[in-house]
């Protein structure tokens, strides 16, 4: 009897031993393991090599790399993909941005950029409009879209209006339609007069209900059309209940 006890108090401790051993050369292959994996994934193996752009046309393709933070020497097992998707996204053509790293070697983006649907000028300066708002930078007058016209000076409330409110109210509106506006006038209440290419004049009132306005006024023009008659005036300021002044 004593002789077992003695046998298995003495046998305890060794293998207790032993299952330590056994952790600290597990955890030590583990780190090893580790170790050698992150120098393999910095070695040229996982470098981008082949960097495809796709959809780029006023960003080129090589600004479009450089903005994405990307290079030859960009490991694509550490690539940070959404980080470079919110560099691009910053640059204002472009409206969205897709990155995905491919191993070993490839890194795909893919961009959607904005399209200008207006020249916006206070008669001093000029800036190209996307139909969200987004300012494109400087830009000459192209008559193929219409022209934002901001008043010069500022009212007794405040600055003078931007052209955010006008630019979104030209991209609610279908092609067709957009392409037969000559200009918006920005008032300095805020509001907005749209002057169609024919002269009709459309009172929009405040920048807002964009697509409800932009579906009165072609419903409005479908109708002018389809009666045989001629809008001069046209409010829309209340889309639900437009009204027009119709040509003697």
């Amino acid at each position: 009897m004593s002789l077992a006890i003695s046998i298995s108090l003495r046998a305890e401790p060794i293998r207790r031993l032993t299952g330590r051993r056994v952790w600290i050369v597990a955890a030590g292959a583990l780190v090893l393991l580790v170790a050698a994996g992150i120098g393999v994934s910095r070695t040229p193996l996982f470098a981008a090599r082949d960097i495809l752009v796709r959809g780029g046309a006023h960003v080129p393709d090589a600004r479009i790399v450089q903005l994405a933070g990307i290079s030859p020497g960009t490991s694509v097992l550490w690539l940070d993909e959404a980080a470079a998707e919110r560099r691009l996204e910053a640059e204002p053509w472009i409206a969205r941005a897709e990155v995905v790293g491919e191993f070993p070697s490839t890194v795909r983006i893919s961009v959607t950029e904005r399209t200008s649907v207006a020249v916006a000028t206070d008669g001093l300066r000029s800036s190209l409009m996307a139909g969200d708002g987004t300012s494109l930078g400087t830009g000459e007058r192209d008559p193929a879209i219409p022209l934002i016209r901001l008043s010069a000076s500022g009212s007794v409330d405040g600055p003078a209006p931007g052209p955010v409110g006008a630019a979104r109210a030209l991209g609610a509106m279908a092609p067709g339609l957009r392409d037969r506006i000559d200009r918006v006038l920005v008032r300095l209440d805020g509001t907005l007069e749209i002057r169609l290419e024919d002269g009709l004049l459309v009172r929009f009132g405040t920048p807002s209900e964009f697509q409800e306005k932009a579906r009165a006024i072609r419903r409005m023009l479908a109708w002018a059309h389809e009666q045989g008659e001629r809008i001069l005036r046209l409010t829309v300021t209340t889309p639900r209940a437009p009204a027009a002044i119709l040509a003697p």
